[in-house]
């Protein structure tokens, strides 16, 4: 191969004795155009210097347009620190590669912008016009507003030429989360949403004009939720989408492949009129809407065998969460055998929830010593209550109820420790002074320390419930 260019640099960071090194090549023969990247980098960790060297290649076939993406992160052994596990990774046609490739590996350098300065771009610029040349592409655009970067974009689109591919608006995106295979790309006249949504055997009309006229924007959608989202839906799926935003959910990840069909209409509808709420979930998990149904489902085919009728009732996100974190109890019921809870003294708990009457008002304490209400209460709260189980026996918790109104109170050997409101929320006024009357009674159950017991422990393997 020929080298077209080359360009390495050294740099220290201000103020730090910390070594930088970088390396550029680009280099071409008949066949292929090959550019690598390299990235030595020193950090200090507890005064000890550690080093990492980042790999970077990319090697384009001029004839069919494929693409081969490399990535490699190295650590010295004698690094007493690592930030980064030693990696290998290679793929072929791999978009989402080539996009960490070229902002990472190549326009940053796997340092913050502009950290390289004015040489590096400088360098960047002259490979961008080589690559145009030795690719021959033609009417390229020097001030074209760029998708995701100005590498980037040229690749998938001589990719795309050369392969005969027709994109749309979205494509830049699209295609890092799917690649249509060659068999359903001739049978849908090389168009790349119907390619793609036959590949997952979703296509519709209704579906390929909705993703194929999307506006450009910085997201991907995930093929594989639309294909969870519609199974959800049977047959009708079509009129139930049309009613929520599903195009904002499915930027979501699902855990797994496995698709769920709901049981009947009502289960759809329950489902539908959640996901009409989507934009005002107020507890946010990590895991995404998407992957609490696929968790919903799952359990629910687990308690289905235990003999369990389960039905899926809601009308918002939070409630199929709240419905989710019940099952989950459920669950680890029948899986230990058993449910836990904190016992304390009967008279104890008669006194303490004995309503509380201040003026025209009454408030309803209740103990919470359960896990089940434990993980109620976090639900109703949407608070850390759930949480706070593991702890029971140290602290005592407890809930004060005005009408809808309510806070959580903990108590430590008798004494309050704190006393929140909804979502962590400081309590209004009118709790002030019943919690001060139920601090008191409190105090008189200061040596009561709750013990950890078994109970409605399960006789057989089968519940009929």
């Amino acid at each position: 191969m020929e080298v077209l260019f080359y360009h390495e640099q050294e740099k220290y960071e201000r103020n730090k004795p910390n070594r930088n090194f970088c390396k550029l090549k680009l280099a071409s023969d008949n066949d292929f155009l090959m550019l690598i990247s390299e990235y030595y980098i020193e950090y200090s960790r507890l005064g000890k210097k550690n080093y990492l060297t980042y790999e970077h290649g990319l090697t384009i076939n001029k004839s069919t347009g494929d693409i081969n993406v490399i990535y490699r992160l190295l650590n010295k052994k004698e690094n007493s620190h690592m930030l980064h596990k030693n990696i290998m990774r290679a793929q072929k046609n791999n978009f989402d590669m080539l996009m960490e490739f070229t902002s990472r590996g190549f326009y940053t350098g796997e340092k913050r912008f502009n950290f390289w300065g004015v040489k590096y771009k400088r360098a960047c610029l002259d490979i961008y016009k080589l690559i145009v040349e030795d690719l021959k592409i033609e009417n390229v655009q020097q001030d074209k507003i760029h998708n995701v970067n100005p590498l980037y974009d040229l690749i998938l689109e001589y990719h795309l030429n050369k392969k005969g591919i027709k994109g749309h608006d979205c494509i830049y995106w699209d295609i890092c989360e799917a690649y249509p295979k060659k068999k359903y790309l001739k049978q849908n006249d090389w168009k790349f949403i119907p390619a793609i949504l036959d590949q997952y055997g979703i296509k519709t009309k209704y579906l390929i004009g909705a993703l194929s006229s999307r506006k450009p924007s910085i997201t991907k959608i995930n093929f594989k939720s639309v294909k969870f989202l519609c199974t959800l839906f049977g047959s009708n799926y079509i009129d139930y989408l049309r009613e929520f935003d599903w195009e904002t959910i499915c930027l979501e990840y699902v855990k797994s492949n496995k698709t769920f069909v709901c049981d009947n209409e009502p289960e759809k509808r329950a489902l539908a009129n959640s996901l009409k709420k989507y934009s005002e979930v107020e507890v946010i998990t990590s895991d995404g809407i998407l992957n609490t149904i696929q968790d919903l489902f799952i359990l629910k085919e687990f308690l289905k065998k235990e003999n369990l009728i389960v039905k899926i009732k809601a009308n918002s996100c939070h409630q199929l969460i709240s419905l989710k974190d019940t099952w989950e109890l459920h669950k680890k019921h029948f899986k230990l055998g058993y449910k836990l809870k904190y016992s304390l003294p009967e008279e104890m708990i008669k006194d303490l929830e004995e309503p509380i009457k201040i003026g025209d008002k009454i408030y309803k304490p209740s103990l919470i010593i359960t896990e089940d209400q434990f993980k109620i209460e976090g639900m109703v709260m949407k608070n850390c209550m759930a949480k706070q189980f593991p702890v029971g026996a140290l602290y005592i918790h407890a809930s004060m109820s005005l009408g809808s109104k309510r806070v959580n109170i903990q108590y430590r050997k008798g004494h309050l420790n704190q006393f929140r409101g909804k979502a962590n929320s400081n309590p209004s006024k009118e709790f002030t002074e019943v919690i001060d009357m139920f601090s008191k009674k409190m105090e008189k159950y200061k040596d009561v320390t709750p013990n950890k017991e078994k109970y409605d422990v399960i006789t057989s393997s089968k519940s009929t419930d």
